[in-house]
């Protein structure tokens, strides 16, 4: 911080009375961010959204969304036309000192760290090229020595053969660790949490062995050392892995559509006696979100409770992905979009079945989950959910439970069936996952014939791209 002129000439023996925090108080973020969201909601009229705060919205007068800001700390995103972001520089200089480059004004191409591209056939590329080669660096010796034990390229981020993050591997919690032992767990914690940046913005295909791996922060040993640094060899012959967002892809009428995608693997976790109070066992619930042919959201995550049978399981993997599915719903709701029926694929019939209460599954052995099941079927009465039954092979949330699901081929299909790069269209995958929907009366609102949920679902008139499969 630098003394005005004035003062050092004028007021030489004053000091500055301090009206505003800066960085590092304790209170700055807080103070800057209602300062921020009181000039873009009482001075220049944008729309505060209550799901998510950070993001303000201004609308036509017909109600559909004219332009967008996100705001992250103290960077502004602009999503609109270029005449508005004009508007918005100008009269946010009044108030605030704010400044882009001529490239920002154009195209966005870096922003908190992703790279964003826009291809000539209009669709949208987010990577993290550079970070991920960044992590390269950071921990090439560690790389070094697990190349010292094997050579092989790293087609997926864990061996096959074995569990990199077996919690049975893991240094005694009960004991004192020593200096060598505090210096692999410190060493550890510094590679999970610059692999979690990665792995929670654009990097799916690492998302299960993240799942694994940070549940050891606070006991790992050298073993799980190499399955962190497996991850980094992994990513780094696997750079670039794109997120391909297609505004063609399932939004004939304008509005985006989700879908979702559920899996559990019942009784995945190892059963290990060194935790007390956890003995294992438990299974792993997986979800993505995807819109535009890509993923918004996707989880990987250990469920709390140990399930006592296959279809407790893949329901509580259902009834976690309904909660992320309600946020995004409302949350397009709010924007201007009318946002219903949207898919839930799940691969388990008896899960489907529960949501919907569709025959007697639901009625005998959940009683231990029947708050999820009643909450799950008024989400189907309301019209916001439709659950349905997908193959087990199609169903690319498996990817997300499972060290290596179904063999290179398998994994490889789900990876580019998830990051948007699939040679089959969006829109064609998804009208062939509905080849055996034929229709739906669980809505309060009415029957719901499968030429309706397919133009809800933005398919439209669109003709199936037929496929050469071997």
């Amino acid at each position: 911080m630098r003394m005005p002129p004035e003062m050092d000439e004028n007021h030489p023996d004053s000091v500055l009375l301090l009206h505003m925090s800066l960085y590092g108080a304790k209170q700055s973020g807080r103070n800057w961010f209602q300062e921020a969201s009181r000039i873009l909601c009482d001075e220049l009229h944008y729309d505060q959204l209550q799901k998510d705060p950070c993001k303000f919205v201004k609308c036509n007068a017909d109600g559909s969304l004219r332009e967008s800001i996100l705001l992250y700390v103290d960077d502004f995103l602009f999503l609109g036309e270029l005449q508005y972001f004009n508007a918005f520089m100008d009269s946010m200089s009044k108030h605030v000192e704010i400044s882009a480059g001529q490239r920002s004004r154009d195209v966005i191409k870096i922003w908190n760290g992703l790279e964003i591209r826009r291809l000539q056939d209009g669709k949208i590329v987010v990577t993290q090229i550079a970070k991920i080669r960044g992590i390269s660096r950071d921990f090439g010796a560690e790389i070094e020595e697990l190349e010292r034990r094997s050579s092989a390229k790293a087609t997926s981020p864990e061996y096959s053969n074995e569990n990199n993050f077996d919690p049975r591997d893991m240094i005694d919690p009960k004991k004192t660790a020593d200096a060598r032992e505090k210096r692999i767990v410190q060493k550890y914690q510094e590679m999970v949490g610059s692999l979690m940046y990665v792995a929670t913005y654009t990097r799916f295909d690492i998302a299960f062995a993240m799942s694994k791996a940070s549940r050891l922060m606070h006991a790992a040993s050298e073993k799980h050392i190499r399955g962190a640094a497996r991850i980094i060899k992994y990513l780094r012959g696997n750079e670039n892995v794109p997120l391909v967002f297609d505004g063609s892809q399932c939004a004939n009428d304008g509005e985006p559509k989700i879908f979702c995608s559920v899996y559990s693997d019942f009784g995945g976790e190892p059963l290990h006696t060194k935790n007390e109070l956890d003995m294992g066992r438990r299974s792993t619930s997986a979800c993505i979100i995807m819109c535009s042919g890509a993923p918004i959201f996707w989880k990987s995550k250990v469920q709390k409770k140990v399930a006592l049978a296959s279809g407790e399981a893949e329901f509580r993997a259902l009834s976690y992905a309904l909660k992320e599915v309600t946020f995004c719903i409302y949350l397009l709701r709010e924007m201007g979009f009318n946002t219903k029926y949207v898919p839930i694929f799940c691969d388990a019939s008896v899960g489907v079945a529960q949501a919907k209460r569709d025959g007697l599954s639901w009625v005998e052995g959940t009683k231990q989950y029947e708050i999820e099941l009643s909450a799950a079927y008024q989400m189907c009465r309301e019209g916001m959910i439709m659950p349905l039954k997908i193959g087990t092979d199609e169903n690319p949330a498996d990817l997300l439970t499972k060290s290596d699901p179904g063999g290179p081929e398998v994994r490889a299909r789900h990876v580019t069936r998830i990051s948007g790069t699939s040679k089959e269209p969006f829109q064609s995958w998804i009208r062939r996952q509905l080849a055996d929907f034929q229709g739906s009366s669980v809505s309060r609102h009415g029957h719901v014939s499968k030429s309706d949920f397919e133009r809800m679902c933005g398919l439209g008139n669109y003709k199936t791209v037929q496929t050469n499969k071997k």
